[in-house]
């Protein structure tokens, strides 16, 4: 209680301030009277008015000039800053996805196999996925010009403007994107009995998210 009280009072005397104190604790009857507020000043301060919104203004009448050329610099409210993010305006959501999928991909059925053709740039990944495609019978995915063809097709959207600006760049699309329009894809071919994805997975993180999914 005493240090609440030196905390608060900040006495110019602290020892007489201290000697004041014991007296009211004499005076009081005793420490179990003592409680933590004891010490502090109960004085109500009074506030000063508040006009210092008018203050403001009349000091600015005061300091500016008052001449029509004085040359005012002008603050126009900036627009709002709008988030974004690269799946913001993802076509479909994850549950959505989940639900179409149990739907196509009916499970008394066995499932198609995927093939994926991996290899470095000029390699001939496209032509033998194509000649195992034709030799097999399946179907045959190029995630590249998957990619080309549904920027093409939403030139006006957020999302693939950047993703466009992000491939452009040489560097890969976002990995949630690219397996999401595969899964998609994929959805549109129930009946197939296999089919050959040429240009994915790119690293191993593309290949195990992939494999989980």
């Amino acid at each position: 209680s005493l240090l609440n009280g030196l905390m608060c009072s900040k006495p110019e005397d602290p020892i007489e301030y201290l000697e004041s104190c014991l007296q009211k604790v004499k005076e009081l009857g005793g420490c179990d009277k003592v409680k933590w507020d004891t010490f502090v000043s109960q004085e109500k301060k009074t506030l000063p008015p508040l006009n210092g919104g008018q203050s403001r203004r009349s000091f600015l009448r005061n300091v500016m000039p008052e001449n029509s050329n004085f040359p005012y610099r002008r603050y126009d409210r900036l627009p709002p800053i709008h988030q974004f993010s690269i799946e913001s305006d993802t076509d479909l959501s994850e549950t959505a996805e989940l639900i179409e999928e149990y739907e196509v991909f009916d499970p008394t059925r066995p499932r198609p196999k995927i093939i994926l053709v991996i290899g470095g740039p000029g390699s001939g990944k496209g032509t033998q996925s194509l000649k195992i495609a034709e030799r097999y019978g399946f179907q045959y995915i190029s995630v590249g010009e998957l990619l080309r063809k549904k920027i093409h097709s939403t030139s006006s959207n957020r999302k693939w403007s950047l993703i466009a600006k992000i491939i452009t760049t040489g560097e890969l699309a976002p990995q949630e994107t690219t397996i999401t329009e595969i899964k998609q894809k994929l959805m549109q071919m129930p009946d197939e009995v296999g089919i050959v994805i040429d240009g994915f997975p790119r690293d191993v993180a593309q290949a195990l998210s992939f494999e989980d999914q």
